[in-house]
């Protein structure tokens, strides 16, 4: 169980799958919120051979001293305050 100040556990966003295809790339879907919701996001595996769309974000990772967190796939996963911005 977790509280207010206490993300939920990492997940092992990496480990869980291994590559099946070289051509397998993995993509970041952000979920729309309003506000000061959390931001939340899904990793997923797509093959660039589907031609699957999707439009690239640069991210500047910036100090890890005071991190923030995203819900990404049911799990809290540090991110620097730059990315946590909204």
């Amino acid at each position: 169980s977790t509280t207010a100040t206490e993300p939920p556990e990492q997940p092992a966003l990496y480990q869980n799958r291994p590559w099946t295809d070289p051509q397998e790339i993995r993509v970041l879907i952000i979920h729309p919120g309003t506000g000061s919701d959390d931001i939340r996001c899904d990793l997923e595996y797509v093959l660039l051979s589907n031609e699957t769309r999707f439009e690239a974000l640069s991210y500047a990772w910036g100090s890890s001293l005071k991190p923030h967190h995203v819900i990404c796939n049911e799990g809290a996963v540090p991110v620097t305050e730059s990315l946590s911005l909204h």
